[in-house]
Formats: structure tokens, sequence, C-alpha cells
């Protein structure tokens, strides 16, 4: 038997609550959210070495990585659960957007994820499989450098977000295969409140937030931070920006160069790409652990005592309904501040080769395979 850690993410002050959300964290074992392991695996590989020694009981287990080329695991005969159909499943990395589609439409994969919005109609037409979904809590967002010393004035962030047409965003880049989101709780999560807004696109609101912090146009300069695929979008928010004073450079890099620049962050860098979500209420506080009071961020927030206090005053009610407003109230606090810059949530995510069957979009982040299947 394996002995499972499991730490609550929240303050040690708080260690003498319920953790309400214990039993739906579970399934997220192994993420930066919850931390499942195995003590004996980490004593023997130490903390460097745990990801590449695996230890689970699930359908699949880990054969081989090699890093920036494929990750593989094959069926586990010890699995407890119903057969996997697959003898063995390979994962490899493919950073750039066309040679990802090439990869499908040729058979090198049978399947991909973050399909391009320009080939969406053409993988349709060939054949191939896009499903829409418009009830997953997938989004992508910006997250605010607070080691920059021009993000640490709420209203230069709050100037961002009053910037960029989010909505125009949606129908010019992603040919409207994603939607604009505006607070912290996305679509697809079970507290989304599509009437909250955070900041509405206002370019005379943003000039006048940033005069007011005692800026002149151009005086504010940071680096935009993405991945390869998202690109375009830094490049869409660098011109957002341009337009109310706002001077930014964009990098972008292939993902794993991506996870470690991103974990090196300078004090010129500004904003940095996330790709999460969450179907619980929770994600406020998952999303506020990792990417403001373990950034330093609560340092420099105004509301960071009432967001924080919102937080755990949600996370500790029993009763869902009640939990829902009090979730919805921390988003609110949250959205005050400008903790973080909400961009979109994907309507189309996946590319499936027709020879592929049982897929199913996950309502969470967490695939399935047992039951699918590729034809001869």
């Amino acid at each position: 038997m394996i002995t499972r850690t499991f730490t609550q993410p929240t303050s040690p002050a708080n260690s003498s609550h319920p953790f309400v959300d214990y039993l739906r964290q579970i399934p997220n074992s192994g993420n930066a959210a919850s931390g499942f392991f195995s003590p004996a695996a980490l004593k023997k590989h130490g903390q460097d070495g745990l990801a590449d020694h695996p230890v689970g009981t699930g359908p699949f287990k880990f054969q081989e990585r090699v890093r920036g080329d494929h990750t593989t695991l094959v069926r586990n005969p010890d699995y407890w659960g119903p057969r996997p159909r697959l003898d063995k499943v390979i994962f490899k990395p493919i950073g750039d957007d066309q040679s990802r589609v090439s990869a499908l439409r040729s058979g090198s994969v049978d399947l991909i994820s973050r399909v391009p919005p320009d080939s969406v109609a053409t993988l349709e037409k060939a054949g191939f499989a896009v499903p829409e979904n418009r009830n997953v809590p997938h989004a992508i967002y910006y997250q605010y450098n607070f080691k920059n010393r021009f993000l640490q004035d709420k209203r230069v962030r709050q100037a961002i977000i009053h910037a960029i047409d989010r909505r125009q965003l949606a129908a010019k880049i992603y040919k409207n295969h994603a939607q604009a989101s505006t607070s912290v709780l996305n679509q697809g999560n079970e507290a989304h409140d599509p009437s909250a807004v955070d900041y509405r696109f206002d370019p005379a609101a943003a000039r006048k937030l940033i005069a007011d912090a005692g800026y002149r146009p151009g005086q504010i300069t940071f680096t935009i931070l993405s991945d390869t695929t998202g690109q375009p979008t830094a490049e869409y928010i660098q011109q957002g920006l341009k337009a109310v004073g706002i001077e930014a450079k964009v990098e972008s890099f292939e993902w794993i160069t991506y996870g470690t620049r991103t974990a090196n962050l300078t004090p010129d860098d500004g904003l940095y790409l996330g790709e999460w979500g969450y179907l619980a209420p929770n994600w406020v506080q998952i999303a506020y652990n990792h990417s403001v009071a373990d950034k330093g961020g609560d340092k420099y927030s105004d509301t960071s005592a009432a967001t924080r206090k919102a937080i755990e005053t949600a996370a500790h009610n029993p009763d869902p309904a009640k939990a829902k407003e009090l979730w919805q109230a921390a988003a609110q606090t949250w959205a005050k501040d400008a903790t973080s810059f909400p961009l979109l949530s994907f309507n189309r995510y996946y590319g499936i080769a027709p020879r592929v069957g049982g897929f199913v979009w996950p309502r969470q982040n967490h695939y399935d395979l047992t039951k699918v299947w590729v034809a001869d």
C-alpha cells in the first residue's frame, strides 16, 4: 500500500477548519493544487527525480520519457478497474500550431489539443472532429509579476484590463471559437456568474488611471511572456497597451522553456501567460495561493486581507448554495484589486482523427483514456 500525503492549500492558521473541498480535490492528484505523491518515491529519487519516476495505481503506467520528444505510457496489468482498450499512449509536445495540425492530418498523431482557430473549419471539412463545448473551465489568463515596479500599483493593473477588448480578441484571433472571460470564476465553473465584469473595455479610463498613477505615455514599460501558441494573443495585448501609452515587448518560448522562464521572473517582466481552470469554486483559492500569495502579490494588494478573508469564509462554509454566493463575493473582491487578468475560455480545443473513438472532452482537464480506441 502506498501512503498518500495531502496538505490543505490554506495558511497554517486555518488548519483547524474542515477542508470542505477535500473529496473534490482528490482526483487532482499530482498537479500543483494538490500534490499527491509517494513519500517512498520522494525519499528514493529526491525532488528533482520524482517526475522521472512516477508512482501510481492508474490504468496506465510510465514507460519512458525523452525530454522534448515524447512520454510513453503502457497498459497497467495490475490496474484495479476495467482493462483499458489501448496498449500504449504516447504524448508528444508539438509547440508550433501548423506542425501540430499537420501531424494530425498526416496520421502521425491521432489527437491534438489547442487546435488553432484558423484550422477548425479545415479540419472538420477533412473529416476530423473538433467538438464544441461551452461548459468547461479551461481558460487562458495573464498573471501579473508583482516584482515589476509598475504593476505594484493597482491603477496600472486596472488600466491594463481596461485597455484590452477581450470580446474583439475572441472574435478576431480565435474566430469566435472562444469567449471573453471577465472573472476569475470563468465559464464551466459552477459558481460562474456571466454578468460579472471586472473592468470593461475603456481606453479612456485606462489612460486616466495611468495619469493618476503619475506616468506619462511611454513611461510604463515591461515584457509580456508567452508560449509560442499564445504569441498572437500576446501581440494583440501589446497593441492594445500601446494605444493607451504602455510600451510592452513580447517574448515567446516553446512550452518547456516557457515554464523555466516564468519560474525565474525578472523585474522587467510584466505579464505572463497562464492556462488552467477548475470546475469547483475553490478555484479562486487555488489561483490566489499559486498566482498571487506565492508570488508576493499580497504585499502590493490593497484588498489582499479582504480577499483572503472572503476566500476563507467561502472555503469553510459547508452549505453549497451559500458557499457559491461567498465564492462569487470573493471573486468580486479579487476583481477590485485587478489581482489577475482573465482573458478567454475555449469553446473548441481538441482535434480528433476519424479512426479514434471513445474520447470525451472532460469538464476538468483530466483525460479518461480507458475507453478510447483507435481503429486499424
